[in-house]
């Protein structure tokens, strides 16, 4: 595995309801890279191959506890399922696709290693296509401890290029699958799940992530988190002249979205005459998910 391997995945598959615990969610992101490693491309035939020894170079295991670790959770895996909010294409509502992670899971002892199937409608979701998703490095999530700072972590480099991003406290425990009633309390969710891993965030990724509370009234509703790249994580470019820039120029829109989500910020731009900065600005103060907000407001003009 190179240093550089990336995880590429849906957007809508990052926003989605799940919840993997953190040994499930490294065999998944391992066996997504080794096979982008492999150059293959992921089918529901095709079986995803992950050794102790990989699972143990990769997170730092020891060879007993590494292949008592990928055995378990190649074991709980098959049971595991996500629910992905999609509009359905026939009627245009809002609906609630649920599907396992893996149709299989093959645990061969003597030679140290696990394979597991992708379910068929998961193929979608986990590609590739890295020109439509969302595309991070291993070497990112490896050293995480806690499931819910490689989930948040996601969420945030969806919005890395767009450097802020605000989640409603119900989606954000949706999404990091805290749900239980020790996250009922917002302060306990917030100094239990946000605050630790926005700290592993901070420490072992490319990215600095803050937050605020945002309120309505006196109630604590959502947060508005703040993303910006760590300086070595900046991309050098070389020294020149600042060339001049036109007034009126169309801002690029950024590679972070979906190309619905872009195709429809267009549609709306074409209708208003406003900037694509300024309604991606109204889709998000909308307090829903982005698809949402845009496809309510693609409906209003």
């Amino acid at each position: 595995m190179t240093a550089k391997s990336l995880i590429v995945k849906d957007n809508r598959l990052i926003e989605a309801c799940y919840r993997l615990d953190l040994a499930e969610q490294r065999l998944i992101l391992l066996a997504i890279v080794r096979a982008r490693d492999a150059k293959k491309t992921i089918t529901a035939d095709l079986w995803l191959e992950v050794s102790v020894k990989d699972y143990n170079d990769t997170y730092g295991f020891g060879d007993t506890a590494g292949y008592k670790v990928l055995n378990t959770a190649a074991a709980s895996l098959f049971n595991r399922y996500v629910r992905i909010n999609l509009i359905d294409p026939a009627t245009g509502k809002d609906s609630h696709l649920s599907t396992r992670w893996v149709s299989a899971c093959h645990y061969v002892e003597q030679a140290s290693l696990v394979r597991i199937q992708i379910s068929p409608l998961m193929i979608p979701y986990i590609t590739n296509l890295e020109s439509k998703f969302t595309s991070y490095q291993l070497k990112n999530v490896a050293k995480m401890t806690s499931a819910y700072a490689i989930r948040l972590f996601e969420l945030m480099m969806q919005y890395r290029n767009i450097g802020e991003r605000y989640i409603t406290i119900d989606n954000l425990k949706e999404y990091l699958g805290a749900t239980g009633e020790g996250y009922a309390r917002v302060d306990n969710f917030k100094n239990k799940v946000v605050v630790p891993a926005i700290a592993q965030i901070n420490k072992h990724t490319e990215l600095n992530v803050e937050f605020i509370n945002r309120k309505v009234g006196r109630s604590v509703v959502g947060y508005d988190f703040k993303i910006t790249a760590k300086e070595d994580q900046q991309p050098k470019q070389p020294a020149k002249r600042a060339a001049k820039i036109k007034p009126n120029a169309p801002t690029p829109l950024p590679t972070g979205l979906t190309l619905a989500e872009k195709n429809m910020i267009k549609k709306i731009c074409a209708k208003t005459g406003e900037s694509d900065a300024d309604v991606l600005a109204k889709a998000q103060a909308m307090g829903v998910e982005l698809f949402v907000a845009l496809d309510q407001m693609t409906k209003a003009v």
